[in-house]
């Protein structure tokens, strides 16, 4: 390929790196703004949306640039693809975040309630799988893509434990029925955000070896 492909191809990967870095802000912001309950850091995940919005649109027309002018074949191909499917997941991880913030927006002061504490851990898990699928991108590490799938029965594990916990809370009379929503709710976002994370992680194992282990595990 001519150094012009390498050069468009390298500034893609920086914007994929800077879309991720832009996700991985907005979920810590995200859980944050819930946990602590600040309105002002759930609007500033909010707001932050359009940046991350307007990068995946950016990635994708230079995709089907690349796609049109250079005609990749085998791993440049599953390369370029992948970044493609990479930033659609990046951009629903975006849009959790802000789903959480929301959230966030929906809680009276900071009161107490059993359950944040397995939110916060959500919250860190999912931080962590989400830098390990962008680490595994940028180093093109299947090992390291691997070690994000298998952190995913964490996060599964304590989604439940959070939903037999409010059930308990709310049959008991103990808790507010609105609190647990808004904490069941986020701990769902938090589910599916995980699972996107997952995503990103199976696409780098297709770009380095062919493989589409998407539903295998």
């Amino acid at each position: 390929m001519t150094r012009h492909f390498l050069r468009e191809m390298e500034q893609l990967t920086r914007d994929v790196m800077v879309m991720g870095g832009l996700c991985e802000s907005a979920v810590a912001l995200g859980v944050k703004a819930f946990l602590v309950s600040d309105h002002e850091v759930a609007k500033q995940v909010i707001d932050g949306d359009g940046e991350i919005n307007a990068l995946e649109l950016r990635i994708e027309e230079e995709v089907l640039k690349i796609l049109a002018l250079y005609a990749p074949t085998a791993k440049d191909l599953r390369y370029v693809v992948g970044i493609f499917k990479i930033t659609n997941d990046l951009e629903r991880v975006g849009d959790l975040a802000v789903n959480i913030a929301e959230r966030a927006l929906g809680r009276e002061g900071r009161e107490d309630r059993e359950g944040l504490a397995e939110l916060g851990a959500m919250g860190e898990a999912c931080g962590e799988m989400l830098r390990g699928a962008l680490d595994a991108f940028v180093k093109q590490d299947r090992r390291r893509a691997e070690e994000v799938l298998r952190m995913d029965d964490q996060v599964d594990d304590l989604l439940a434990k959070t939903y037999e916990q409010q059930r308990a809370l709310m049959e008991s009379g103990r808790g507010d029925v609105r609190p647990g929503l808004l904490i069941l709710s986020t701990a769902k976002y938090l589910e599916r955000l995980a699972d996107h994370c997952t995503n990103v992680a199976e696409d780098v194992i297709y770009m380095v070896a062919g493989d589409l282990v998407r539903h295998a595990h």
